[in-house]
């Protein structure tokens, strides 16, 4: 081993372990507990996020995700939701809000084992979500148990952590069926 292979190994052994440094300290700098109050009561102006069912000319099941920041909110950047079906709905299909396409994101709705999850993510920008629609999801009846959508509580929703501060979730949504069974 020459001298200039051994200066690049001291120096490549030290910038590893400046990273490791810098993990270290941004884990145990990280809070055990989600800054976030679920417990707050819910009411229209002090809810976060919303689930609005939007009447549809097509007959469809269509619910309206909102984002609804508290004065001051660190607006999110990504968000990661997942929501719950009752047995008596199935998920058709997401599309991206007006917030989300203004923000230049990419809106991603599917079904997965545990419910619907809703990302919503850039790979090239930072740009915050601003108030106002983050997507629509269709769905449809499937079988006779309940029509309800509702936004499960699996922490953090919103990136960066910050912005999940004050985060309040909104009720249940039971569906309106319009007479159908």
């Amino acid at each position: 081993m020459n001298y200039r292979s051994i200066t690049l190994l001291v120096s490549f052994l030290v910038v590893l372990s400046a990273c490791a440094e810098v993990q270290e300290s941004s884990v145990s700098s990280a809070p055990s507990e989600p800054a976030l109050d679920l417990s707050a009561p819910i009411d229209e102006d002090g809810t976060t996020l919303r689930l609005e069912q939007v009447m549809d000319p097509q007959g469809r099941l269509v619910v309206d995700l909102s984002y609804h920041p508290s004065e001051g909110a660190v607006p999110p950047r990504m968000v990661e939701i997942w929501l719950g079906m009752g047995s008596g709905l199935a998920f058709e299909s997401g599309m991206a809000g007006e917030a989300v396409t203004n923000a230049g994101k990419l809106f991603v709705a599917r079904e997965e084992e545990a419910g619907v999850r809703v990302v919503i993510l850039s790979t090239s920008d930072l740009t915050p979500l601003s108030t106002g629609s983050l997507g629509r999801l269709v769905f449809r009846r499937d079988g006779s148990g309940p029509a309800s959508v509702s936004i499960l509580e699996r922490l953090p929703i919103f990136a960066p952590q910050t912005a999940n501060e004050g985060l309040s979730l909104p009720p249940m949504l039971d569906l309106d069926l319009g007479g159908a069974p």
